[in-house]
């Protein structure tokens, strides 16, 4: 009867422990799960808490360490800045990302922060690659620590499939918009798995579309109201239905506002996670999966939209986790719940209930700006190129013309500051010498700027202000200087509680627990729980 127990607690304890390249006994889990949610409020996990089930968010957030506020070390720029610091552990100015595009003095236009004309996708007229990206992420230093180890990335788009698979993903995939396909850059070797052509061939994306988004429950059971009156087929309430007028890209688009999206990324996710045998040995895997929480009506609060995608995506995460429970067994398991930086009030909102706001228009503002520093320097081009609060003087102009350049930066800056709505303006020998803590605004300036792809002279906006675009569209970057997102982590061996871990702290962390290297260029810092 000893024996027999004694071999059961032996057997238990194996469950826990693996063996690494050179033979030694370590204790780490067999498999990373970095699940993130394009809009992921941590107000909203509370608002909705009583509502969701055990399997979800709640079995996330009790079952382990939780931080409903994590802040960033930097002004917040786009998904490329947000899901490149994540996987990297860094801020933009080590891993380079510091928006979704920026104006490249090469091309001297505004490109993709991805764009790589080498490498053509499949299922997409995009040119896609991570080359840009100038640090290793977790996945990298997974690959490099054991070749054996798989990684497979799954985002609504390019940037954040790409940017959480990093260099060395055996696999990155997107839903792109321009052709409602599972796609994948030909940058990785092994191309579309057989897995995910079957959910082409299946047509998964395009029947998913073409549903309905109706509520699950009863209208007068939501605790807030709908943004819109909903339409109805006969007695069912609908969201939203495609357009069929529509071109494709825009129905793509408007797809990925709602839950139906969510079943699309755990088909993928399952199938990744089965078919891929991942978690099934001694080197670990990981798995990142991102899925989405916004919708057309994110902007103006909560509402019963909102409340109806979270009880949705709720038993969408709990029906993924149940499959890596059957699969790895969640002891064996490490999973990390977080999101991206988003404006969490439209400027129609913030003016409609008389608070502060604005809309900054760009082009104008250049043509201005130029105007001024001919009037001080004589005809030319001294502004080059602008994007997302990044200006660019025209260098081989102010060079040729024998000026200098502190004093035009300089000059630039203190007309930025003139105009309505602009907070700050700083020239890059400024913030080059920022030194002071991650909180101040300046600090986070200089940690999103990065040589040669952001501006000569960076500019704030006041809170509540908006950038827009020559046709009045928002160009998508917050101007808000503090921007919190809800982190999770649990599984192997972690204890529920509060943790006040940061945004880059989260690869860090998870390095140690898989027993790899942090990434080359980490500033964040491996929480001990």
């Amino acid at each position: 009867m000893k024996r027999t127990l004694l071999t059961a607690i032996l057997l238990t304890a194996l469950l826990h422990v693996s063996t690494d390249l050179h033979g030694v006994i370590t204790s780490r889990p067999r498999l990373a799960v970095i699940i993130t949610v394009d809009g992921l409020q941590g107000g909203c996990l509370s608002a909705f808490m009583p509502k969701f089930g055990t399997g979800g968010f709640r079995r996330i957030i009790t079952g382990g360490a939780y931080n409903p506020n994590g802040k960033c070390a930097y002004i917040p720029s786009g998904k490329c800045s947000d899901y490149a610091s994540l996987s990297a552990g860094t801020v933009p100015a080590y891993h380079g990302m510091v928006a979704d595009r920026f104006f490249s003095t090469l091309d001297e236009e505004v490109i993709s922060a991805l764009d790589d004309a080498r490498y053509e996708s499949i299922n997409s007229a995009l040119t896609l690659s991570p080359r840009n990206l100038q640090t290793t992420t977790i996945a990298d230093e997974l690959k490099l620590a054991d070749p054996r180890s798989r990684v497979y990335s799954i985002g609504l788009d390019p940037e954040s499939a790409i940017l959480m698979g990093g260099h060395l993903a055996d696999c990155a995939l997107w839903i792109d918009n321009g052709t409602a396909l599972v796609a994948t850059s030909k940058y990785y070797d092994d191309g579309l798995p057989d897995w995910a052509a079957k959910i082409n061939t299946d047509n998964t994306v395009g029947l998913q579309m073409a549903r309905f988004w109706s509520p699950d429950i009863d209208m007068s059971s939501y605790m807030f109201p709908a943004r819109t009156v909903p339409s109805f087929t006969g007695a069912r309430p609908i969201f939203y239905q495609m357009d069929a007028t529509a071109t494709v890209e825009e129905q793509v688009r408007s797809f990925k506002r709602t839950p139906n999206v969510n079943a699309v990324i755990k088909a993928l996710a399952i199938r990744a996670l089965r078919d891929e045998a991942l978690g099934s040995d001694n080197s670990p895997d990981l798995l990142c999966v991102e899925f989405n929480a916004r919708h057309a009506n994110e902007g103006y609060g909560l509402c019963a939209e909102t409340e109806d995608m979270y009880l949705s995506l709720d038993r969408t995460i709990g029906e993924l986790l149940d499959a890596i429970d059957i699969s790895v067994g969640l002891d064996n398991v490490v999973i990390v719940l977080t999101g991206n930086h988003i404006e969490q009030s439209s400027p129609q909102r913030l003016a409609s209930s008389r608070i502060n706001s604005g809309t900054f228009n760009a082009s104008r503002t250049m043509a201005l700006l130029n105007s001024y520093l001919m009037a001080l320097y004589g005809q030319g081009r001294w502004v080059s190129g602008y994007y997302a609060r990044n200006i660019h003087l025209n260098r081989r102009l102010i060079e040729d013309s024998g000026i200098d350049f502190d004093e035009i930066q300089s000059a630039a800056a203190r007309l930025m500051l003139e105009f309505t709505g602009v907070h700050t303006a700083y020239t890059e020998s400024r913030i080059q010498y920022v030194s002071g803590s991650d909180n101040d605004m300046a600090t986070k300036l200089r940690n999103g700027h990065f040589k040669n792809r952001s501006g000569d002279v960076v500019f704030t906006l006041m809170p509540g202000w908006f950038e827009v675009d020559s046709e009045g569209n928002n160009i998508g970057v917050t101007s808000r200087f503090q921007s919190n997102v809800p982190i999770a982590v649990m599984g192997y061996e972690i204890p529920a509680g509060r943790t006040s871990m940061w945004y880059e702290d989260i690869v860090p962390t998870l390095c140690r627990i898989l027993e790899i290297p942090a990434p080359n260029g980490t500033t964040g810092d491996a929480v001990e729980f």
